[in-house]
């Protein structure tokens, strides 16, 4: 994204966690963003009810602002 935008306020940063929610939990309080940013991808019913939504637990909590990209989205500038 960064060399797409050619913008150099962007920042991406890599984070290790041992599960998605609690890295992006982790990202949304000590990352310093101003924005978080996924792309929502949609899950078959029986996942849906096994792990949930990534997208829909961080909405629920995080003290910034989010941004959901649909399906298929390509990041195209």
């Amino acid at each position: 994204v960064t060399d797409k935008a050619r913008y150099d306020k962007i920042c991406y940063r890599h984070i290790k966690s041992t599960g998605v929610n609690r890295g992006l939990d982790w990202l949304s309080e000590h990352g310093q963003a101003d924005l978080l940013a996924m792309v929502h991808h949609p899950r078959h019913f029986l996942e849906k009810l096994l792990t949930g939504s990534h997208t829909l637990d961080i909405a629920r909590h995080i003290p910034i602002p989010l941004l959901v990209f649909p399906p298929g989205y390509c990041g195209v500038f």
